[in-house]
């Protein structure tokens, strides 16, 4: 190799050629430097156009947070291995439904006779009585002297370790119990410090639910999990099953879990806490009884364990109440020692055994103190009666008696109060509001208005009727004339009726050229009074009343 001298590396020549490389250099890698940043800005800016594209990626990502503590806030839901379907009707439903002539179902089974998700809050506040297990996470949080936060797990000892503290147990204390007792630690071992104790992640449980249900087996829950969230995610409780006698064994001991007070009244039966091993047996139904009738909540009722029979009462009670205020009358349907139903009256004090059945019907069902007002006018209906209240009071109202009033005619229906008979009482309309026929109403009066029309066609039926009965008076004297004039008197009749009737639908003031001169000026009123004087004869209405309203169907 060749080596070259000091001299020549100092010549002059040779120092412009190595000044000329090192520029050189120094221009091209400032060019590169300058390019790389202008990528590395592009690919910056290209980052952050997609990223603006992203949901939540407005407002620096706080939307993106704000829905991690929405899912955070949001509670646990605990579904059942399988969605039982809606429960069919049972046997015994059957049985009291065809007793009872009544469709009657058990209480309580639609509520809890399918599997349901179950909702396990993840926020607010732990309540004092929660009793700590190995599993569930404590936040200690120390404020003062000291400021810090630890988060433990309670471990299978039982125990949590906080610095500079003894040993502090944990399981098998309710929250309260700890708080205290780590407050009280903390005073001893530090100085103006104050500890605040909280729960963090919850621990979950394994419970055995069996019996019947319809999907028995091991159900994973939650520390603050009830027999009722076991039960749902169980599929629900069949109907052959217990809502009043279900069975909480925990470490040996059984607890007695009664459904109806979650359905019914105080709820107690969701406040028993489930802890890991726990069992819940689900026995058999246990007695019955049946409510029909005039009650909230007809349906079939389970007795309690503790119960062998209720009161009529106390089985209304179960059903919700009477339907409305008032007075019932109560039967009970027993099975006696033959096999047969029997039927006997009860009272609120009357015992109810099991598979009895009882019946609410109301004792009465009129409406007292009312009249009603009939017949072709604007202001038919109900009216109050009270001590005081006249026929006048009715009929003065404007557009009472309608539009086109018979003013000599009306009738009303009055029901005798021992015999429950109606008879009728005619009036005159026009000499009721002049107040010279006027009455008092009585209860259950109905009282009856005509128009022009109506009072034609009653003529014509009253003629109809007197015919009939001449020629039935006649057949009892003498049968042989009544046969040769049998033709005659049909003839008669029918010709009458037909005039009458096509008088009716006819105008008032039509007729024959006799008729019209002889009447000259008179009004609608005064031809019909003149010529259906039959309605303005006080016999003949007896007779009207005898024939067509006796019956008191006005």
């Amino acid at each position: 190799m060749r080596r070259l001298p000091l001299s020549g590396l100092l010549r002059p020549r040779f120092l412009m050629r190595s000044g000329s490389l090192i520029i050189a250099f120094l221009i091209v890698g400032t060019l590169a430097l300058v390019s790389g940043q202008v990528d590395a800005q592009q690919n910056n800016n290209s980052l952050q156009q997609v990223l603006q594209q992203l949901p939540g990626a407005q407002n620096g990502g706080q939307d993106s947070s704000y829905d991690q503590t929405q899912q955070q806030q949001q509670p646990a839901v605990l579904l059942p291995d399988r969605y039982s379907p809606p429960l069919p009707t049972s046997r015994l439903e059957q049985i009291i439904s065809g007793r009872a002539g009544a469709t009657l179902k058990q209480f309580g089974y639609d509520q809890v006779g399918s599997g349901k998700s179950v909702r396990v809050p993840q926020t607010g506040a732990v309540q004092d009585n929660y009793i700590l297990g190995p599993g569930d996470e404590v936040i200690v949080t120390f404020r003062g002297q000291e400021n810090s936060e630890y988060r433990y797990t309670v471990d299978r000892s039982g125990q949590i370790t906080l610095p500079r503290l003894s040993p502090i147990l944990a399981a098998g204390q309710t929250l309260g119990e700890f708080r205290q007792a780590v407050q009280a630690a903390v005073r001893r071992g530090y100085v103006s410090t104050q500890a605040f104790v909280n729960i963090g992640q919850m621990r979950q449980v394994s419970v055995v639910v069996s019996g019947e249900v319809n999907n028995p087996g091991v159900r994973v829950v939650t520390g603050l999990s009830t027999p009722l969230d076991a039960i749902l995610l169980s599929g629900g409780i069949k109907k052959t099953g217990s809502l009043r006698s279900i069975k909480l064994v925990h470490g040996g001991r059984t607890t007695i879990v009664d459904l109806y007070s979650v359905l019914l009244q105080s709820g107690r039966g969701g406040t028993y806490a489930l802890s890991d091993g726990d069992r819940i047996i689900v026995p058999p139904l246990g007695k019955t009884v049946a409510v029909s009738g005039w009650v909230r909540r007809p349906g079939i009722y389970e007795l309690s364990q503790f119960e062998t029979a209720l009161s009529a009462r106390r089985v209304i009670d179960l059903a919700g109440g009477l339907e409305i205020r008032g007075k019932y009358r109560m039967s009970v349907i027993g099975m006696s020692r033959d096999g047969n139903n029997t039927m006997a009256p009860a009272t609120e004090g009357t015992v109810v055994r099991d598979s009895d059945i009882l019946i609410v019907q109301p004792a009465a069902d009129q409406t007292e103190n009312r009249a009603t007002l009939s017949g072709a006018t604007p202001l038919a209906g109900i009216y109050s009666v009270g001590k005081s209240t006249t026929l006048a009071d009715v009929l003065r109202a404007p557009g009472a008696l309608g539009t086109a009033p018979y003013t000599l005619f009306g009738a009303i229906s009055r029901r005798d109060p021992r015999s429950q008979i109606r008879t009728l009482i005619p009036f005159t309309p026009v000499a009721v509001l002049n107040g010279s026929e006027n009455m008092e109403l009585n209860n259950h009066d109905i009282v009856r208005v005509f128009t022009l029309n109506e009072s034609r066609l009653l003529t014509a039926v009253v003629s109809a009727f007197r015919n009939r009965r001449s020629n039935a008076e006649a057949a009892l004297l003498t049968p042989e004339a009544v046969l040769q004039s049998l033709g005659t008197s049909q003839v008669s009749s029918t010709s009458n009726a037909a005039a009458a009737a096509a008088a009716a639908g006819s105008n008032s003031t039509s007729g024959s050229t006799s008729n019209t001169d002889q009447q000259g000026s008179m009004t609608d009123q005064q031809v019909l009074n003149a010529t259906n004087g039959v309605l303005s004869d006080r016999q003949n209405i007896a007779e009207l009343s005898t024939m067509v309203l006796g019956d008191g169907g006005v």
